[in-house]
Formats: C-alpha cells, sequence, structure tokens
C-alpha cells in the first residue's frame, strides 16, 4: 500500500510518500521545494523545519522517525534498548598520516642494509633507533585525537560516525562490535522490528 501526501505552506511545496509492504514494514521519503530549500529523498527532518505545525505531517514524521525500515536494523534487540542506534550516529574525526620524507628515507636505508648483509650471507642486527623506524606503520589513523609525531604528516581528514567504524580498528567504532548479551555483532546482518499495533493501525489509518 502507497499513498502520498502534499503539504504547502506559502512559496513552500512539499510531498511525502509512505508505503507498508508486508503488512508491516513502513518506509517513508519525501521531496520539498522552497526559496531556502531544495531536496529529496529521506528529507522529513528538512520538511519539518517548515510543517512543524501541520497535524497530519507530524503524524507522519514520528513514524518516520521510528519505523522507517523497520526491517533494516543493524543493531539487535539488545542493542536497541542499549541505545546504539543512536550512538552509531556519533560524529568522529578520522585524520590518517604518511611517513614524512626524511623517515621513508631512513626506513629504505635500514632495509638495504639489511638485504646487502644477506646478499653475503651474513646478519644484521639492527639498533633499537633502526627497530623503531623499521615498524612504523605506513599510513596509521587516529579516531578524535592528533597523532603528535616527527616521523608523519597529516594527509587527510574526514568525519565518519560510530556505525561506520569497524571495532577491530577502533574501541570507538560498531561495525563488529558484539552485544553484551547475546553477543550479535552490530552491522552483520538486517534485523526487523515489529511495528507495535496502535502505531501500526495510524499507518493504516493514514493509507486510506
Amino acid at each position: 500500500m502507497t499513498k502520498k501526501y502534499r503539504f504547502y505552506k506559502d512559496k513552500i511545496i512539499a510531498s511525502v510518500t509512505i508505503e507498508l509492504k508486508d503488512d508491516n514494514i513502513f518506509s517513508a521519503s519525501g521531496t520539498l521545494h522552497s526559496p531556502t530549500d531544495e531536496c529529496g529523498g529521506q528529507c522529513l527532518d528538512e520538511i519539518n523545519t517548515h510543517f512543524s505545525d501541520d497535524p497530519k505531517f507530524q503524524k507522519i514524521y514520528r513514524l518516520w522517525q521510528l519505523y522507517h525500515l523497520n526491517d533494516m536494523h543493524p543493531e539487535c534487540e539488545h542493542q536497541h534498548n542499549l541505545g546504539w542506534q543512536d550512538i552509531a550516529k556519533t560524529p568522529v574525526t578520522v585524520r590518517e598520516y604518511y611517513r614524512k620524507y626524511d623517515t621513508i628515507h631512513i626506513c629504505d636505508d635500514i632495509t638495504t642494509k639489511i638485504i646487502n648483509y644477506a646478499k653475503q650471507q651474513k646478519s644484521y642486527i639492527p639498533t633499537d633507533e633502526e627497530v623503531k623506524y623499521l615498524n612504523l606503520e605506513r599510513f596509521p589513523k587516529t579516531y578524535d585525537e592528533v597523532l603528535n609525531s616527527p616521523y608523519y604528516e597529516l594527509n587527510k581528514t574526514e568525519i565518519k560516525t560510530r556505525g561506520w567504524l569497524s571495532y577491530s580498528d577502533t574501541p570507538l567504532g560498531l561495525l563488529g562490535k558484539p552485544c553484551p548479551v547475546c553477543e550479535y555483532k552490530y552491522g552483520t546482518s538486517w534485523i526487523k522490528f515489529d511495528i507495535p499495533e496502535n502505531d501500526l493501525n495510524e499507518i493504516k489509518e493514514l493509507l486510506k
């Protein structure tokens, strides 16, 4: 079942399409045209800034916030109750670094020295300082931190949310993080949350 609603105010026009599949899978999308905003898709937050006083839109907006694509939750029920769906939206500054030219040059010299010794069937034991250089990562990353090191320069910076960061890369990441109750790993499958009967009836009323 699908239905489209249109909302008008001054020179602002918005449309919202709601859909119910398999009697319990809800989705909503919209478009907005105004002198200051132009958007489409999952833009109900933007539409709400113009139609927060419209009772019909507010019904749809609440349902969208709660149940949009309710069959595609990356979190299990326990993680949901712990608020992981909100934690997943937390932004994290990811900084990637690369080794300075001088650092690369020193590493190459050490490697060449070891290889030349090996060619003569000799062993070379690097110094502690040389071992430190040999163990430097090529492109280390930091998460919400700044790397203060004389061996590296900043390569790039980007903002990611915790829901898109791997738990194996940083403790801030949620992808692959096990649930403390059932050990389900966040983001490894899509989980369906059924819509409560009272809200499901409201959706069906809107679709009439």
